[in-house]
């Protein structure tokens, strides 16, 4: 599988992102983390509208999905990492509220 250029350098970038925004996460502080209570990374399940499939994601990978998805490969890099603070955020508070597991499953 090939990836074009500019793809790659998106994909680069998010990651790039993603791994900045898990190490701001995971820093020292007072309050309580549940991420470092957690033996493995989340998984999340989501629908596929296209494929009325319903798939298993690692967090982080869906994350750098959405990340490159957004995003236009000439963007600063902090934008990517905005958009994936942004991403995580709304990723955690719309799974806190079930999502759409009633009318999906996922």
């Amino acid at each position: 599988m090939k990836l074009n250029k500019n793809r790659a350098v998106v994909l680069g970038i998010a990651l790039v992102a993603i791994a900045t925004v898990s190490f701001l996460i995971s820093w020292s502080g007072n309050d309580r983390n549940i991420f470092r209570e957690l033996d493995e990374e989340p998984q999340i399940t989501i629908y596929v509208n296209e494929r009325q499939e319903i798939i298993k994601l690692p967090l982080e990978e869906y994350i750098a999905g959405v990340v490159a998805g957004e995003m236009f490969p000439d963007w600063p890099v902090e934008a990517y990492a905005a958009q994936a603070i942004f991403a995580r955020s709304f990723t955690m508070d719309f799974i806190s509220k079930r999502g759409v597991q009633d009318k999906y499953g996922a």
